[in-house]
């Protein structure tokens, strides 16, 4: 497999996480409706402003478009790595939130999702990370995670490059399978974002 710069590997890594952020803020509260607005930016870390009365407005006209706007400046900076095809998704994602069409937007990235599961090599591998990142730290913030959910992230922190800063990742990611201690979690987590700002 192609190396990836640290810094495509990091915007692949958040990517994934801020895909599956958006899709699952959507189906959460406006597709499956199973929890009000207020309790999921709490157990999400989202602080919401004192003066705003509707938390779903603020959803829908602050927090998904900042993440699409996130989502579309990663996509500018990997270009260069994911296919023609995969580009255009995102392209239209943009589009139709340009037109005023977040619903939609969200739906495209769906799309998006299947796409970037067809990308090879390092970048499925670091995107990926990134959507199982963001999959652990919603369901131990709801209170539901599963053996399954750490065995995801384990997976594929064992499948980066070997011989690297990153072969750190690799048992500590086994420790939170055996044990399933959510308190590893954020430890793991901020190593993680260590190597990404510090550099192999």
């Amino acid at each position: 497999m192609n190396t990836l710069l640290l810094s495509t590997a990091n915007d692949l890594f958040w990517l994934g996480r801020y895909m599956q952020r958006s899709m699952k803020l959507q189906a959460r509260l406006f597709i499956h409706k199973d929890t009000d607005a207020h309790h999921y930016l709490q157990l999400m870390g989202i602080e919401i402003p004192t003066e705003c009365d509707d938390p779903e407005n603020f959803i829908r006209t602050r927090k998904l478009p900042y993440y699409f706007e996130m989502i579309n400046n990663n996509v500018q900076t990997i270009r260069g790595v994911i296919d023609k095809d995969a580009y255009q998704l995102f392209t239209d994602v943009t589009r139709l939130r340009q037109n005023g069409s977040l619903r939609a937007a969200c739906f495209q990235l769906y799309a998006c999702r299947q796409a970037m599961n067809a990308q090879e090599g390092w970048v499925k591998v670091f995107w990926k990370l990134g959507e199982a990142v963001e999959k652990l730290d919603e369901h131990i913030r709801f209170g539901d995670c599963s053996a399954q959910h750490f065995r995801n992230v384990a997976a594929l922190a064992t499948a980066l490059p070997l011989g690297t800063v990153w072969d750190n990742l690799k048992q500590p990611s086994q420790a939170m399978v055996f044990t399933m201690d959510q308190s590893l979690f954020p430890q793991w987590l901020a190593q993680l974002d260590q190597i990404f700002e510090v550099g192999i």
